[in-house]
């Protein structure tokens, strides 16, 4: 008696570049723009022994706007933002039929709006002062107003059934602790106003250090 194990192998890579521009406004309004170019290659192997590969890139530019408002005599502020997203994303799959279907997909564009608020208490600092955090929370309604892309299985179209409005509550600290030591972290809760097919957690730290 003999067995073995196939397995459907697959790879991907992408190589990013994108740039940023702030301005800050005397008031502590801001505006903030991203931009970013990717350029994509996946590979794809199945049981059979037959291979694919799917080239392509994508393009992506944000504007985001916010204004912070103290709320009385206490360090605490509420910041309302709106934000714009744009992407752009262009994949070309290469053999894309194995004898049994062929599968092919679209150029999706997507146009996304966020409005909501940062509530914080900024620069809560230790008796030293060498060291400071802000402690925050975020509610967010995000809207999609472009309809996602398919993908085609065998002339079969599979629809994206995730919700074109959701709203998403997070919690983060921002702190420094030294002049050239930042940290970021924060944990974001997401869910559909339509049903249950977009309940997502999310966490995200970062450590930066210049010299």
């Amino acid at each position: 008696m003999s067995s073995a194990r196939r397995f459907t192998t697959a790879s991907s890579g992408r190589v990013r570049s994108g740039g940023y521009w702030t301005k800050y406004l005397p008031d502590g309004s801001y505006f903030d723009s991203v931009g970013q170019f990717t350029h994509y290659r996946n590979k794809y192997g199945d049981v059979f022994g037959d291979s694919g590969t799917q080239n392509g890139f994508g393009a992506g530019v944000s504007g985001e706007v916010g204004k912070p408002f103290a709320l009385g005599s206490t360090r605490i502020a509420i910041e309302p933002q709106a934000q714009l997203l744009y992407q752009y994303q262009y994949l070309h799959l290469n053999h894309s039929d194995d004898g049994i279907s062929e599968i092919s997909s679209n150029t999706t564009n997507g146009l996304r709006g966020r409005l909501g608020f940062r509530l914080f208490k900024a620069n809560l600092s230790n008796d030293s002062k060498t060291s400071s955090v802000t402690p925050y929370f975020t509610a967010d309604v995000l809207h999609d107003f472009f309809s996602l892309g398919q993908t085609t299985i065998g002339g079969t179209s599979l629809d994206n059934e995730l919700g074109k409005t959701w709203y998403e509550l997070g919690v983060g600290v921002t702190g420094n602790f030294s002049r050239n030591s930042e940290l970021y972290a924060n944990v974001k809760y997401a869910h559909d106003f339509s049903g249950d097919y977009r309940r997502d957690v999310f966490a995200q730290a970062r450590y930066r250090f210049s010299w």
